[in-house]
């Protein structure tokens, strides 16, 4: 079995061979588990190939081929969680880092921080994903518990949840609580951003505050719910970026220049310092891939919004003018 996971995972596997894998995999839970966590070691480790550390990444990832290879299924999982210690490492090197720390009740969490025009794509314990945009943070459980499937999220996700009756997967974020038993949504909740946006795509959800769910609000397929002035307010959802969610390609139509600009500041970690009469509430259609650098996407939009901009050396900062 060790064979195959390196096969997969170096992508040598033939269709026949994948699906006779994935066979296995959907009746044998502890390989379910395994596979899930050793899929979102190698979705973090793909954020490493960056140019100052093609070299460690490639190493590393070289020690995980040669562990899956050497060590049989059960030790496999051992060793998976020790090379999680090493991608830890590199991350905090590369300002990129997983950490594992122990809670109540033994529960062992994972934190997961996505860099700057970033994205990473995780499969859960209970084989559900999301995908997490740019300077994201998501702590999960390594293992859910019985009663619930519950996850935090600082950042915005695009989250597919397999339905289980018995266990409602929750997302907590900024004291509010979007619950669902499968289904597919969004959700844009930054801690440094006062929106708060609940998109369903379809199936059910539920937002709440309330711990007895005293101010519950029901989703419906195309309806979203955001916080306005306080409270949790119920419309329709004109959600269309699912190629932003497959492909990292988003597309803005009808979208105010202010609201592009706050996206930008908020995956690039950068700011916006505005001189003279720029007209913000122009409302602005644009298609850009997220991994363009922030500099190439900002001259692509001057083809469609006159204005102009210009960053000052070693700052954080992007001035906009007319």
């Amino acid at each position: 079995m060790e064979d195959k996971w390196t096969k997969y995972f170096q992508n040598e596997l033939t269709d026949s061979e994948k699906q006779e894998l994935f066979s296995r995999i959907n009746t044998d839970r502890e390989l379910k588990n395994d596979f899930a966590r050793l899929n979102n070691i190698w979705g973090v480790s793909q954020l490493l190939e960056q140019k100052q550390d093609a070299e460690t990444a490639r190493a590393g990832r070289q020690r995980l081929y040669n562990t899956m290879s050497r060590k049989k299924n059960r030790s496999l999982l051992l060793s998976v969680l020790k090379y999680a210690a090493i991608i830890c490492l590199v991350f905090t090197v590369s300002r990129y880092f997983t950490k594992n720390y122990p809670a109540d009740h033994n529960t062992i969490y994972t934190e997961i921080h996505v860099p700057s025009g970033q994205r990473l794509h995780i499969t859960l314990a209970d084989g559900s994903s999301v995908w997490l945009s740019p300077q994201s943070h998501l702590k999960l459980p390594n293992e859910f518990s019985r009663d619930n499937r519950t996850v935090e999220l600082d950042g915005e996700g695009f989250f597919d949840v397999v339905k289980d009756s018995e266990r409602p997967f929750i997302v907590k974020s900024k004291g509010y609580n979007i619950e669902v038993i499968g289904t597919q949504f969004n959700l844009f909740s930054y801690s440094k951003n006062p929106r708060y946006e609940a998109h369903l795509i379809e199936g059910k959800v539920q937002a709440y505050s309330d711990p007895d769910k005293k101010d519950a609000i029901m989703l419906s397929s195309n309806e979203k719910v955001s916080l306005i002035d306080g409270r949790l307010v119920k419309s329709v959802s004109y959600y269309d970026n699912k190629d932003f969610i497959t492909s990292g390609i988003y597309n803005f139509h009808a979208t105010q220049f202010i609201d592009i600009l706050e996206y930008l500041a908020l995956w690039y970690d950068v700011g916006f310092d505005i001189k003279g009469e720029v007209m913000l509430t122009t409302r602005v259609n644009a298609k850009f891939r997220l991994n363009d650098d922030i500099e190439n996407i900002l001259t692509a939009l001057q083809n469609v919004f006159q204005f102009n901009f210009k960053r000052p050396a070693n700052t954080n900062k992007i001035e906009i003018s007319k």
